[in-house]
């Protein structure tokens, strides 16, 4: 459409611009993945995602996706939705639906109030 409006030299600056957010949101993934891994290993266990293991959780996170991107956007599209639905329900609804409601339910009873806004120590 841009080169029969007679803008051929847009379509590069619309391509560095469209790859450029592909690459930004590519980025911005991995390091979602490497922070959860980091935030469940400093919770659970007191220590921390190494380097070398960022950088394997990076690699193999572009590995899996390179390797998805070998059956085509269309196919991976059509097959994927519903896939990827089924994954958010899981690793969002069904925990939050369960585990979190136990937690209301729990700790519905305590004495910590967590509305209060809490006291500064300058007067």
């Amino acid at each position: 459409m841009i080169t029969n409006l007679g803008f051929g030299f847009l379509l590069i600056l619309y391509m560095i611009g469209l790859f450029g957010t592909f690459v930004e949101t590519g980025a911005g993934f991995i390091q979602g993945i490497n922070e959860r891994i980091d935030s469940y290993l400093r919770e659970k266990k007191g220590t921390t995602l190494s380097k070398p293991l960022r950088a394997f959780v990076a690699v193999a996170a572009i590995g899996i996706s390179a390797g998805l991107a070998t059956f085509g956007i269309i196919a991976l599209i059509a097959r994927g939705y519903g896939t990827i639905a089924w994954g958010f329900f899981a690793v969002y609804v069904i925990p939050l639906m369960t585990y979190g409601i136990y937690k209301l339910v729990v700790y519905r009873d305590t004495e910590e109030v967590r509305d209060e806004p809490t006291k500064s120590a300058v007067p």
